[in-house]
């Protein structure tokens, strides 16, 4: 069941929060139901903040303004006699925020997080299925849709908000699901979407130039390690690799180029590779 105390859900960030019932939590005023907490993002293109008061007119319970990325200190305020709480680093803690409010899912699921710039829906079905025929109930989420693979809902991108995900997660969980098998977008990397996620296993399958456009552009040095990419795309690899030896259990690693030769040792020590570079090796923790 969700945690419905709204002071609860903002207890480690804003204690002084008023205890409200909620009823749920979106990003867009325009699917808000009554009781819903409406939280307000600045995106790249669109600053939900301007949507507060049409969210409010829809019968939002309460609302979480971005307060942006300064550090200032969270503030509140009625309007309406709603309450709005704008917290600071917003983006950043949806995701855990999210988690929160769902009651943490991926603790609750075997998640396999699948990232890198070709093959993640390949590889993602590919492990529900076998988890499928292991005696599991696996579910996805990515491309071609999130839920079951016999009844897979429409996604709008690979990798959802960070709201969607925990949704989701804890929706096929509720239904049986055993397992998640989940894209990553480098975008959902580093925009924070997946920071609260438990992965027990990571996969990484590639990055070539295709995925630069957002993250930056090759640039060449001699050094063997992420120096070799510029500061964003060296973020997106970074922040994947924290993943992979942050997790419990097994690591996959790929090992397909001499770019990973060369990056490689420049990884936290619990990920590991072994083998020829067109080798893709499983290596279980280390004592």
């Amino acid at each position: 069941m969700p945690n419905t105390s709204f002071k609860d859900l903002l207890s480690p960030w804003y204690p002084e929060a008023p205890e409200i019932s909620i009823s749920g939590l979106t990003l867009d005023n325009r699917t808000l139901k009554a009781g819903d907490v409406f939280v307000a993002v600045q995106g790249h293109a669109t600053d939900g903040r301007r949507f507060i008061p049409d969210a409010i007119r829809a019968g939002a319970s309460a609302v979480i303004a971005d307060g942006g990325e300064a550090g200032e200190q969270p503030s509140y305020q009625f309007d309406s006699g709603i309450p709005i709480i704008t917290l600071p680093y917003l983006k950043s803690r949806l995701s855990e925020i999210a988690s929160r409010f769902y009651q943490s899912p991926s603790k609750r699921l075997g998640v396999i997080g699948v990232t890198g710039t070709n093959g993640k829906t390949t590889v993602t079905q590919i492990v529900a299925q076998w988890l499928n025929l292991l005696g599991n109930k696996s579910a996805v989420m990515g491309t071609t849709g999130n839920g079951f693979l016999d009844a897979l809902e429409t996604a709008t991108n690979t990798t959802g908000s960070a709201i969607e995900i925990q949704q989701m997660m804890a929706k096929v969980q509720a239904d049986g699901a055993s397992h998640m098998a989940m894209e990553i977008s480098s975008h959902g990397l580093v925009q924070g979407r997946v920071s609260a996620v438990d992965f027990d296993a990571a996969i990484f399958t590639n990055l070539s130039r295709d995925h630069l456009d957002y993250h930056a552009r090759w640039k060449r040095t001699p050094k063997p390690n992420l120096c070799c990419l510029r500061t964003t795309a060296a973020q997106f690899l970074s922040l994947t690799l924290m993943t992979l030896s942050a997790i419990n259990g097994w690591r996959i690693c790929p090992t397909l180029s001499l770019w990973a030769a060369k990056w490689l040792p420049s990884t936290p020590t619990r990920v590991k590779s072994s083998g020829s570079l067109t080798s893709i090796t499983a290596h279980p923790e280390s004592p």
